[in-house]
């Protein structure tokens, strides 16, 4: 049996609607590139995927300073001005990856090299397609938790070119790339339905519980009237801000609160007095 990389993806924002795409490539390296809004006071923070990545940003004008704490990385520029952020993590020469992303309501692309297998995935994706090597999967808005299960195969992706033995194929016999594709599509939609089967079987035996930070949340919003900011909340509780959105995007998975982006920043409205 081989062995499992959980790889957890956090994207916080203090305001502005991001858009991240992620590559997941043979031998278990991810790429990925963040377009990211920078609030009016010229601040945003990102959760990278591993603690060590290697990290680039690049300002749409002006200088950004940022800092890497582990795989925090804040950022520092122009206010209302945008950055895109490039990373690269290694994820170890592994046979199977399990891959979670928290709900925070972004779009979402992640391209999975044709080396992979899909073994199971929830939410369904918006689309699913193919491009040379890779499978697409696209989100439109991921408003709940992804999970994604990969095995490598180490068959060549599709945007290899043939070797000279292999370039002629008879012109009425489709390439065995197409039934190849057919297959992943098959397998993909089998694997969304049984994962997402699994998922519900496993919510129902096993509702999830509030924790202390959970409750001191719902209580201060019912001291607040039932709304407050992020930043309240985090001014409030003494709570790192990357925790405190940690903890709303779960009671937002669990329907106990609802948030809102404004341009004072992420607005949290309880749903459950």
């Amino acid at each position: 049996m081989g062995s499992f990389t959980d790889l957890a993806i956090g994207l916080v924002l203090v305001s502005g609607q991001p858009v991240e795409t992620l590559y997941i490539e043979e031998g278990g390296v991810l790429r990925g590139f963040i377009f990211l809004p920078l609030s009016s006071e010229g601040v945003a923070e990102v959760n990278l995927p591993c603690s060590v990545p290697t990290v680039a940003v690049y300002p749409e004008k002006g200088v950004p300073t940022y800092t890497l704490s582990g795989s925090t990385l804040q950022i520092y520029g122009d206010p209302n001005t945008n950055v895109n952020v490039t990373f690269t993590c290694d994820l170890g020469n592994v046979s199977t990856i399990s891959l979670t992303l928290q709900p925070i309501n972004q779009k979402l692309n992640i391209y999975i090299s044709k080396t992979y297998t899909v073994l199971g995935i929830y939410p369904s994706p918006d689309e699913i397609s193919y491009k040379p090597g890779y499978v697409y999967l696209g989100f439109g808005n991921l408003s709940t938790s992804l999970q994604l299960e990969l095995a490598e195969t180490g068959l060549p992706g599709e945007g290899r070119p043939p070797a000279p033995s292999q370039a002629t194929t008879p012109t009425n016999v489709p390439p065995k790339e197409d039934y190849t594709l057919w297959i992943i599509v098959v397998a993909l939609a089998l694997a969304v339905i049984f994962l997402g089967f699994l998922l519900a079987r496993r919510n129902k035996k096993a509702p999830e519980t509030l924790v202390e930070e959970d409750q001191a949340i719902i209580d201060y919003l019912k001291s607040m009237g039932g709304k407050a900011y992020l930043k309240e909340i985090c001014e409030a509780l003494g709570l790192p801000s990357t925790t405190a959105l940690r903890r709303i995007k779960r009671l937002e998975s669990m329907g106990v609160v609802r948030t809102e982006k404004t341009p004072g920043g992420l607005f949290v409205v309880l749903l459950r007095k």
